[in-house]
């Protein structure tokens, strides 16, 4: 019955999860077990077939490309649940960054009706990423030059799109975090990265 009323037909569905999280009876939200196998079936019934095509990402039809990115979204949220229900792992990490550099490649195939979606879908994964990032040791460099890059276009884009305010706050969050990641990291050397902190801190007041 779940999965009848999250019908790929359905125009009124939100989300890519077609809100299989919540019971459609007390609306409460689903954790644990029952959600994990819920939507790793959901992204069998987009498209399981996702990892193993081989082909060109830009000839993807539009239509193709908007389930490929709702499945390559469960999967990612099935590996976000089991990296919580098992012992921490970097594989989980690696796997789940593979994932989303490839969503967000099939995402650019996807017609949009505005250019404020596509941002909105864009920053999302960019902000997934750098919170990855951050999860993987001897990495803080990697995670500090994504997150900036990720800081730095957010930016100019404000005083359009005011609503982006909320990944400008992510964005800083993740390289105040990375900063703070390498600075502890450093202290284990002769010369402690100081700067870092005094540009965390910066960032954080602006």
């Amino acid at each position: 019955q779940e999965f009848a009323r999250a019908s790929f037909a359905d125009e009124k569905k939100i989300g890519f999860d077609c809100r299989i999280a919540y019971c459609s009876h007390c609306s409460q939200r689903r954790n644990g077990i029952i959600l994990f196998e819920m939507l790793l079936t959901l992204w069998k019934l987009y498209d399981v077939d996702i990892l193993q095509v081989q082909q060109n990402i830009k000839s993807t039809h539009h239509a193709q490309a908007f389930k490929n990115t709702n499945a390559l979204k469960c999967l990612d949220s099935v590996l976000d649940m089991a990296n919580c229900m098992f012992p921490p792992s970097d594989l989980f990490v690696y796997t789940r960054l593979r994932l989303q550099f490839l969503t967000m490649n099939v995402q650019k195939q996807v017609p949009y009706p505005n250019k404020i979606c596509s941002l909105l879908e864009e920053f999302a994964i960019d902000n997934r990423i750098g919170m990855n990032l951050r999860d993987l040791d001897n990495k803080c460099q990697t995670a500090i030059d994504f997150s900036r890059r990720y800081y730095e276009k957010i930016l100019p884009l404000i005083p359009e799109y005011p609503m982006l305010k909320r990944f400008r706050a992510l964005a800083v969050n993740n390289l105040a975090g990375s900063l703070l990641d390498a600075f502890k990291e450093s202290l284990a050397y002769d010369n402690p990265l100081y700067s870092y902190i005094d540009e965390a801190e910066r960032l954080i007041r602006e």
